[in-house]
């Protein structure tokens, strides 16, 4: 690779960005739903409560706000994990 040659962290900045830049779209960074644990489970809600709310559970907070982000906000339901 020739010294002056910077083209190739060029192009890993921009790919950092845009990374930076998708995770500022995610649902719960821009609604900030609340996180909270709930029986062994944790809970990432938006809204009053869970029957009108947007909510999402998971094992642990990061599980519960991806649930929230990737299946909840959009109308699905999470998929069960197999064994």
């Amino acid at each position: 690779m020739d010294s002056g040659d910077w083209s190739w962290q060029k192009a890993a900045l921009q790919d950092r960005i845009h990374d930076v830049a998708n995770n500022w779209i995610l649902p719960s960074v821009l609604y900030r739903p609340d996180v909270f644990q709930d029986g062994d489970h944790w809970c990432c809600l938006y809204g009053n409560d869970l029957m009108h709310g947007v909510v999402a559970f998971g094992k642990t907070p990061a599980e519960a706000v991806s649930n929230f982000d990737y299946y909840a906000w959009h109308g699905k339901s999470v998929p069960e994990k197999k064994p």
